[in-house]
């Protein structure tokens, strides 16, 4: 968001006033300079001092210190104990880089303690620097930008680790074998307070050797390191440029020469004429953003990046030619620049930037003059290369386009607020609100190492922001959601201000969380360090790989009926036991609808429900969490009907009339019975002169009775009245067979059809003593017979009946 400008009236005073400052300078030394130096307008470039690595190590004391030069303006800078300010440290894969920290800012007795609790005694205890509470504007730390060290203290946390006043602290840096070959860059990262010091001068480039294995043609080129740092206007210029619609907000410098408005006296640098050069160029400015282009005689110069935020282009891809290079504040880019002939009319520039409507005033401004000379002294560095690769190590990113994202996100920038002073800037998790990032805040994203996510990024606000995360790199593969073809590895992207119309602008990145160095919490910001100090910064945690885990899903009872709750049980089972509690969530999704549960430490999780009659489902998930992954139960299908019972029972055989015979009835519940069952049983009318009864009577829920059969044989008088008979009929029959050889056959005939009728006649009565009554019970008779028992439950509507079939034999 642009600040508003002084009123116009002042303008006329002001350019005096610039006028009399300009001649006072150049008659005198700034004494700020004897503390961090500064170079005069319209010198010769010179190349960062540096220092490199030997025996594995580089070793060297920072001095934080600040001051305040003529103009009022604050200078911050890093200067070693030999005097060197801000050198650049060249360092190979697997070397350890030590930097012996000092902080010589002077206390803060009062102002701004940044979203922390109140002042804290100072002490020397590294523990202390490492769980600092007490953020203040002389609080500092620092930030290795794009290294992939871990974010843990004494390598690259910027949460927790700051160093105060007086104290001194120690990084130590293993440099990752597989760390790409580039340019990179350190600088303090106190929030709330990174972009004074930053736009104050306290940055400083770091390069990891080894480009020229990617890129053997690079080995012979002389190099130049170029460091770009933005800087306060003062009081008399930003008055002069009330009225001045096209003047900047900052001014800015190479390698600390300044390039001031409103003369924009460009720098020099000198080269050997029509040479190749590689360029290491590093964008350290706090806020501004930069479109550089090497301009011969008028014509943008085709330039061939080789390596974008310290990562070499893919050699299939690579090198990239391009007449203009972006360069948002923290990117650098390495490209191949062919200098001009003697007497061409060369300039290094930034063209002009439209960060939009709420954005800052970016004009074209002329960086340095290059003017090539044979006789220079000051041709672009060269030095010894100690580059020692290990030569099974893994390209970083290769194949990152290839893996499939496990996570997709969307994540917002946008701010609120009429001015500068006021606005409050913000980067969130979609969906959600928008809240300014504090430092005690919980991390908005949880992602796991070893993994990639896809994030698509926009900007709701009206000015351009750059994203940027520490840690790690990501590609570019959509911008508004249209796929691009960016092969660069990128730790830094701008993303576009929305049109006039609201059309609301994004990129779509590929993260790599697949390092092992990055586990821990670490923040993606906008680079932009106003809106990342005003609160557009947000923690990111990264978890170690996941415990696989299986889940099992059981159901009590099983199957479920309706009569009762269910239990629903979900068991976690780890692949290694003792890592630690589970902590996340299990859910239960029972007929598609959701139920949440949380596990026992032993990972142990129940839901009850009552379940109707009908079909259903059951299965159950675990979210996975800080130490054990995602796993997805079995699903349980089955039926409930309604509450009912059977009965089943064996067949009766009983031996003669007069006999008795049992049978066990079986009763079984269906679908949860569990009420009384009373029980009846009834014979056949063919089954004269017999009983039944069944104990127990009735039974509840389920258990078995006993059917008894009882039968009657015949009385004894009709026994005998049936003895008789047979006598008659067999005398009959004798009495026939001495006639039959003297009579006719009809006569024959006739005398059986009597003795037949006699037979029948003396069945039914018989002249006993008992009379005609004691001859009415002739017993049960033999033959085969059903007997039905029948179970009853409720009563009404509610009434359940079930029966059986009994198949009784009497012999």
């Amino acid at each position: 968001m642009r600040p508003a400008r002084p009123s116009c009236i002042l303008r006329l005073l002001s350019a005096l006033i610039l006028l009399v400052v300009s001649v006072a300078h150049a008659q005198s030394p700034d004494p700020a300079d004897s503390v961090c130096p500064r170079s005069a307008e319209g010198s010769t470039v010179a190349q960062p001092p540096d220092l490199y690595s030997s025996g594995g190590k580089l070793e060297v004391t920072f001095n934080f210190k600040t001051t305040t030069d003529d103009n009022g303006l604050p200078r911050y800078c890093y200067i070693t104990d030999t005097g060197l300010q801000a050198p650049t440290l060249h360092v190979n894969p697997g070397d350890q880089l030590i930097i012996h920290f000092n902080n010589q800012l002077p206390p803060v007795n009062s102002g701004a303690h940044h979203h922390m609790a109140a002042h804290a005694t100072v002490t020397t205890d590294i523990a202390s620097m490492c769980n600092a509470t007490d953020m203040t504007a002389a609080s500092t730390n620092i930030h290795f930008h794009g290294m992939n060290v871990a974010p843990v203290c004494q390598q690259d946390d910027v949460l927790n680790t700051l160093i105060q006043p007086t104290q001194s602290f120690d990084y130590v840096l293993p440099i990752p074998l597989n760390e790409p070959s580039g340019l990179y860059w350190y600088h303090p990262h106190p929030h709330g307070f990174s972009e004074g010091q930053v736009q104050g001068g306290a940055t400083g480039a770091l390069i990891v050797e080894g480009i020229e294995t990617i890129y053997p043609q690079l080995a012979s080129l002389p190099e130049r390191t170029i460091v770009m740092r933005d800087q306060l206007m003062s009081a008399a210029e930003m008055a002069l440029s009330a009225s001045d619609s096209n003047a900047p907000i900052w001014d800015f410098n190479i390698n600390y020469v300044p390039i001031t408005y409103p003369n924009y006296t460009p720098a020099v640098i000198q080269t050997a004429p029509n040479t190749q050069e590689f360029w290491r160029v590093l964008n350290s400015d706090a806020d501004l953003i930069l479109d550089l282009q090497v301009v011969i005689n008028g014509v943008p110069q085709p330039l061939q990046v080789y390596a974008t935020d310290g990562v070499a282009v893919p050699v299939a891809n690579g090198p990239i030619t391009m007449t203009t290079i972006e360069l948002g504040p923290g990117a650098r880019a390495e490209f191949v620049v062919t200098t001009p002939n003697t007497g061409d009319t060369a300039q290094f520039l930034t063209i002009r930037h439209d960060t939009g409507p709420g954005g800052e005033n970016e004009p074209p401004r002329p960086i340095a003059n290059i003017v090539a000379t044979s006789s220079t002294t000051t041709a672009s560095a060269t030095h010894p290369r100690q580059v020692k690769l290990d030569p099974n190590r893994r390209v970083r990113f290769d194949s990152l386009k290839d893996i499939t994202p496990a996570a997709n996100r969307r994540i917002g920038m946008s701010e609120e607020g009429e001015n500068e002073a006021t606005t409050q800037f913000f980067i969130n998790v979609e969906p959600g609100g928008f809240f300014p990032f504090y430092m005690a805040e919980p991390p908005q994203v949880v992602s796991r190492q070893g993994t990639v996510e896809q994030w698509r990024v926009e900007n709701l606000t009206d000015e351009d922001h750059i994203f940027h995360i520490h840690q790690i790199h990501f590609v570019q593969i959509a911008a508004d959601d249209a796929p691009v073809d960016n092969p660069a590895i990128l730790d830094t992207i701008r993303v576009p201000h929305h049109d006039a119309d609201g059309t609301i602008h994004s990129v779509t990145l590929l993260m790599d969380f697949r390092d092992p160095n990055i586990i821990g919490t670490f923040v993606f910001h906008c680079h932009i360090l106003a809106h990342e100090d005003a609160g557009m910064m947000a923690k990111i945690q990264v978890l170690p790989p996941a415990l696989a885990t299986t889940l099992a899903v059981a159901l009590s009872p099983n199957p479920p009926v309706s009569t009762g709750p269910t239990t629903l049980t979900a068991t976690i089972t780890p692949s290694q036991t003792g890592a630690g509690s589970f902590t996340g969530q299990v859910t239960f999704t029972i007929d598609g609808a959701s139920f949440p549960a949380t596990p026992s430490a032993e990972g142990v999780a129940t839901y009850s429900t009552t379940f109707a009659t009908g079909s259903h489902s059951v299965s159950a998930s675990f979210a996975g969490d800080d130490i054990y992954a995602p796993a997805t139960g079995n699903t349980a299908s089955f039926t409930i009907v309604a509450p009912n019972f059977s009965l089943t029972g064996s067949d009766v055989t009983i031996s003669a009339p007069g006999g008795k015979g049992t049978a066990s009835i079986a009763l079984a519940p269906v679908g949860g019975f569990t009420g009384t069952v009373n029980f009846t049983c009834s014979v056949p009318s063919a089954l004269t002169e017999t009983k039944c009864s069944l104990s127990p009577a009735s039974l509840s829920g389920s258990g078995s009775t006993t059917l008894s059969i009882s039968t009657t044989a015949p009385s004894a008088a009709q026994r005998a009245s049936n003895r008789n008979s047979l006598r008659l009929l067999f005398g009959s029959l004798l009495f026939a067979g001495l006639l039959i050889g003297r009579r006719s056959r009809r006569l024959l005939a006739t005398f059986c059809l009597g003795a037949l009728l006699v037979f029948l006649l003396s069945c039914g009565g018989g002249s006993s003593s008992s009379g005609p009554t004691s001859l009415s019970n002739p017993g049960t008779p033999s033959g085969t017979y059903t007997v039905v028992v029948t179970g009853t439950s409720g009563s009404g509507a509610s009434q359940i009946t079930a029966t059986t079939n009994i198949k009784v034999v009497v012999n």
